[in-house]
């Protein structure tokens, strides 16, 4: 229900969209942060309506981690990606596949942030304390 909230409050706030996040996952992150992470990550996609999120976490050092799903500019869809969003910096880190120099530097920025991805998952869930 709150990710309906959310979209509908993303809504009112500019044009419709169709970003959700397709579990609870979100449930324990307070609002305002998830609406700007949401925000930020959708904004780095090629078809930004198209999000989909899951297992969605606030890291110990405040990092919003979880994975991304959207379409290619030919409407393709991508996959889930996993994602750090920092707000402080309002920085959006997400892996690439297959890993680049980039990814590589993503991946390791992401795990000092409490946002560890290995095997194809978060092994760890940190919450903020």
């Amino acid at each position: 229900m709150r990710y309906a909230v959310i979209s509908m409050m993303l809504t009112l706030a500019g044009a419709a969209t169709a970003q959700e996040v397709i579990d609870n996952s979100g449930d324990a992150i307070p609002s305002e942060q998830l609406e700007a992470a949401i925000g930020s990550v959708s904004g780095r996609l090629s078809d930004p309506l198209s999000a989909q999120f899951r297992n969605l976490f606030l890291s110990g050092s405040g990092l919003i981690c979880g994975e991304v799903n959207g379409k290619s500019a030919n409407g393709k869809v991508v996959g889930f990606v996993p994602f750090a969003y920092n707000a402080a910096e309002d920085r959006v880190i997400m892996l690439s596949d297959p890993p680049s120099a980039e990814g590589d530097d993503a991946a390791l920025l992401m795990s000092q942030g409490g946002c560890t991805w290995s095997n194809g998952r978060f092994v760890e869930f940190p919450t903020a304390g």
